[in-house]
């Protein structure tokens, strides 16, 4: 039996009924194809877990009302995220992002929770702010190289601003860890953390630097 893979059209449609509703809009153990969402307010939480999406995701300067969840999400391209702000956490536990993921100038109101994440090519949040903590213990940023170019695995983090712990406990990220101008609440946490060479000019930690 074939798999129903749900449409841009099907997956705008699930949003919104999920808010006219007033309930999340649950995608879990869907199979979608690749989606775009520009300049939209959802008053919703949205759930991706245990998805399959099937290419891209593009949710650009978007406003989701609750919890972004992709949990143990399997994403065949990238995760553009650019500007969005979510009023509630962003769930990357266990996801699996065959491209990079882009989060420049995002605005989370409560955590960035990705412990064991794996991404393909640059992790960015560049510019963001997180009103609690990034935890992104055993995760993964991995180069990836396609036919004429190859894009690094690097965690760029520069110039953003969060107002609780940044725990990167045990990541492994194949390139650069960018961390200039950086602003952390409580501690950044770096125990076991692995990465090719850094960048660290201008670095505000309010609580301890944990190596």
């Amino acid at each position: 039996m074939e798999k129903t893979i749900l449409s841009q059209q099907q997956t705008e449609e699930e949003l919104r009924n999920a808010q006219r509703q007033e309930r999340p809009a649950d995608f879990s153990k869907k199979t979608l194809s690749s989606f775009s969402i520009f300049n939209e307010i959802l008053n919703t939480s949205i759930i991706f877990d245990d998805a399959i999406i099937e290419g891209q995701v593009f949710l650009g300067d978007v406003i989701v009302g609750g919890d972004l969840s992709l949990k143990n999400c399997l994403i065949k391209g990238s995760l553009y995220l650019a500007n969005i702000k979510i009023n509630g956490n962003l769930i990357l536990e266990n996801a699996k992002i065959k491209g990079a993921i882009n989060l420049v100038g995002a605005h989370i109101q409560k955590d960035i929770l990705g412990n064991n994440l794996e991404n393909h090519g640059f992790l960015s949040l560049a510019k963001g702010k997180v009103k609690g903590g990034i935890f992104l213990e055993n995760a993964k940023i991995k180069n990836v190289s396609y036919d004429n170019f190859t894009v690094n695995g690097d965690l760029i983090m520069d110039g953003s601003s969060i107002e609780e712990t940044v725990d990167l406990k045990k990541i492994n990220i194949d390139g650069l860890l960018d961390i200039d101008e950086i602003a952390v609440g409580k501690d950044l946490i770096l125990e076991k953390a692995k990465f090719k060479y850094t960048e660290a000019k201008n670095i505000d930690i309010k609580g301890k630097t944990i190596n």
